[in-house]
């Protein structure tokens, strides 16, 4: 198993049905007389501590209890994520968080704050179930590149050698031809890029692999794996200019994508230094790799470059979203985030990659994507698999797709 912390809390992911279109707020949400400041939203409708706040009487920040879980669940219908703790009815830093992203997106000023003006924008907007909301298709095909990026971890047992043989063949089999470097560089010319200037990699390349806004779409597979001495530095700048980067290997307890054995801390991307594990024994183990890490988490990188997907396959990945956004340039307008709620198995290390790349080519919905790993996974329970973040902001149709 791609182990991490066992202990973990369960966290929300896409499921049920797809909700109604977002209702768009109206120049007068926030300007309603007092007569009319009554909640009309099935979720709100006969709270009185939410409608004390829609008559301006309260401004809410902290606090727990039913009230707080149904503005929790509103966020989460709206795509805003709390991959950690959910809709626990616990108003803490993941629901500041999401409801940050909110008021910036409804053109607010963001304090985290349940005020007035949000809780009415609240009321306006939120549906009942979960929208379905899709990747910026738009943005990330607009060059006419799908730009991707597989990295593959270290395992001590050198489990993923036949994985990452298998991601080799399948991209073949995908209708991909290994190229080399040069011809690469063409394809990223083409598309205005520049090509990567870290590691080495294997390239793969598809000219015609979808139609998007009646134009072929060429998309561009890059394999980095342990193997590379600058694998680490190399799926860094992926993360930077990829349209699409995918890490599969272990979720070394929830800390970062790991390039080396779980006893260095050169290979690891710090994502988040303050990973909980509490089993003794890797506990140990992850104190020695905090004191011995050579940096910062996440280097000081402009990653607001352009749009871009991550995906996280590992064990409790999920602990990697909320410092993802803690990090300076990293906002949810231009990085979509999946991660792992639960343990998965080695043997779906190549799958995982090759799946979501399926799904992103055929323009799925941020649903459709987890709803594929957690199939492949056997994941039932809701908020135990693959956890999607960032999406509040997001399109709720796939945009013009080639006929």
């Amino acid at each position: 198993m791609r182990k991490a912390d066992p202990s973990v809390d369960s966290a929300w992911s896409f499921d049920g049905a797809p909700g109604p279109p977002a209702v768009q707020c109206r120049p007068d949400d926030t300007a309603r007389t007092p007569q009319d400041r009554s909640l009309k939203n099935p979720l709100f409708q006969g709270d009185a501590k939410l409608q004390a706040v829609a008559d301006g009487k309260t401004t809410i920040q902290s606090g727990s209890g039913l009230h707080i879980k149904k503005v929790q669940t509103a966020l989460v219908n709206l795509g805003y994520a709390l991959p950690i703790y959910g809709a626990d009815g616990s108003f803490g830093g993941e629901t500041q968080v999401a409801l940050k992203q909110f008021q910036v997106d409804a053109g607010m000023a963001p304090s985290g704050a349940l005020d007035q003006p949000t809780m009415v924008a609240l009321d306006a907007r939120a549906p009942t179930t979960p929208q379905t909301k899709y990747p910026d298709y738009g943005e990330m095909f607009k060059d006419g590149l799908l730009d991707a990026t597989i990295g593959v971890g270290y395992d001590e047992d050198g489990s993923f050698d036949s994985e990452i043989d298998q991601i080799h063949e399948s991209l073949i089999a995908l209708g991909f031809t290994k190229k080399g470097p040069e011809e690469a560089k063409k394809l990223y010319a083409k598309a205005g890029m520049t090509p990567p200037e870290k590691g080495e990699g294997d390239y793969y390349i598809k000219e015609k692999a979808l139609v998007y806004d009646d134009k072929d779409i060429a998309a561009l597979v890059r394999v980095i794996t342990y193997k590379d001495p600058e694998a680490k530095q190399a799926f860094l700048e992926a993360m930077q200019n990829s349209d699409l980067s995918m890490y599969t290997g272990h979720g070394r307890y929830g800390s970062g994508p790991d390039f080396d054995h779980k006893d260095r801390g050169e290979g690891n991307i710090w994502i988040n230094p303050d990973a909980t594990v509490k089993d003794p024994g890797t506990g140990a183990m992850y104190e020695k790799l905090k004191k011995q890490r050579a940096e910062q988490p996440l280097p000081t990188i402009d990653f607001s470059k352009k749009y871009k997907v991550w995906l996280f396959d590992g064990c409790n990945t999920k602990h990697y979203l909320k410092p993802i956004r803690a990090k300076a340039g990293i906002d949810h307008r231009k990085t979509d985030v999946f991660g792992w709620g639960t343990e998965i198995s080695i043997s779906t290390t190549a799958e995982d990659v090759l799946e979501f790349l399926q799904g992103i080519m055929q323009m799925e919905s941020a649903q459709e994507l987890v709803e594929r790993l957690n199939k492949l996974n056997g994941i039932k329970q809701a908020g135990e698999g693959l956890q999607a973040e960032g999406f509040g902001d997001n399109p709720t149709s796939a945009g013009r797709r080639g006929s």
